[in-house]
């Protein structure tokens, strides 16, 4: 080790000791089947809480057989478990997927969940498989508050064409409606911005894009207090080499309102939207931006982590997953305000998803190298 990474080693170690620890409301396993392992990779969303406070975490797993070698798997699982805010257990439902076994479970490339506002469960996926029949699985899974599997929607093409494109989403937003946003990207690789509401039982109300170009996507949604609904997307231009951030504002049965293009805000591409203001984390300069409504940076402050993992609005600052090394290791949920600074920061932990609960705890998905099962954890103010 040379003596520049020892030093900075040692300020980043020094500068996660100066910061306050939250205090841990709550460390639980998710149950696994018998031989599993629970998928840890693939950029999907894990946890949602709902309005109540219980907590919701889909599983992706599959049996471990090293004598199989590059065979599919024997078995491959996706699990809904709910948890009340104590921690007990409210149920586990095996969703009906019916995919291709790989040799590592299912190969999703979308796989996100919501609670909606009466307590039922949605469950987004989209994946197709490679080769000359390319056939797609585009669904919308829907579990009753007593963990029942109701209904499952084949979602239709974005565009009324091609049906063998799919979606890359990445954000899942109830509605005081009882409907679900959900957003990110169409098409085949490179995609185009797109975000869709869909109603409890799978129809989708209305949608907007596919956008014009390629290598676009929705980076965020939100719903204002007055039912707005902002979408902050990614945009390029035809002949300008550079991407573009815009911020759309819709009602709430889909009617564009407006569309500004934002203030250069660098390459972040990690967006959490606030109540009048939209936060940008830019891992490459390191920095927080922080954009008004009307598309001006209001504050450009530093942000002090190596690598951001994710990030989530929390009241009146953000939560994230971050990291003290390039490398993606140190890693730890912290809640800071706009102007960079950490309102607590956990000890270094493995964790992949985040949500805000209603009385504003942080709840993660965290997961340990000794074990083969994913855990939730909460965190509370110190």
């Amino acid at each position: 080790m040379s003596r520049l990474t020892l030093v900075l080693l040692l300020a980043s170690c020094g500068l996660a000791a100066a910061q306050p620890q939250p205090r841990i409301t709550l460390d639980i396993g998710v149950p696994i089947p018998d031989g599993h392992i629970h998928m840890s990779w693939g950029n999907h969303k894990r946890l949602a809480i709902a309005p109540d406070g219980s907590l919701h975490a889909l599983a992706n797993s599959f049996l471990v057989d090293p004598e199989r070698g590059s065979e599919p798997t024997r078995d491959a699982r996706v699990e809904l478990h709910a948890f009340a805010a104590d921690g007990r257990a409210r149920f586990r439902t095996m969703l009906p997927v019916a995919l291709p076994r790989q040799p590592f479970g299912f190969d999703m490339e979308a796989l996100g969940v919501g609670v909606l506002a009466s307590g039922d469960t949605m469950v987004f996926l989209s994946t197709g498989d490679s080769g000359r029949g390319r056939r797609v699985y585009n669904s919308l899974y829907r579990v009753s508050s007593q963990g029942s599997a109701l209904q499952v929607a084949t979602v239709a093409p974005a565009d009324g064409g091609d049906s063998r494109q799919i979606f890359w989403t990445r954000t899942y937003l109830p509605t005081s409606d009882n409907g679900l946003l959900v957003g990110g990207a169409y098409g085949p690789n490179p995609y185009r911005w797109w975000f869709g509401k869909f109603a409890a039982d799978g129809r989708r109300l209305w949608q907007a894009g596919p956008g014009p170009s390629a290598r676009e996507h929705v980076a965020a949604l939100a719903v204002r207090s007055d039912g707005i609904v902002v979408a902050i997307h990614s945009e390029r231009r035809p002949g300008l080499a550079a991407e573009e951030w815009c911020l759309a504002r819709f009602t709430s049965d889909g009617r564009l309102l407006d569309r500004t293009r934002l203030d250069r805000v660098g390459d972040g591409r990690l967006v959490a939207i606030l109540p009048g203001s939209t936060v940008f984390l830019d891992d490459d300069e390191h920095e927080l931006v922080q954009v008004d409504d009307a598309g001006k940076v209001r504050s450009r402050v530093p942000w002090p982590y190596a690598r951001t993992w994710s990030v989530i609005a929390d009241g009146d600052g953000v939560a994230a997953i971050v990291c003290k090394e390039p490398e993606g290791n140190l890693c730890h949920v912290v809640r800071a305000k706009t102007d960079g600074t950490a309102r607590w920061l956990t000890a270094p932990l493995t964790a992949t998803d985040i949500a805000r609960m209603p009385d504003g705890q942080i709840a993660a998905v965290v997961w340990r190298d000794d074990e083969r099962a994913m855990r939730l954890m909460r965190f509370a103010a110190p």
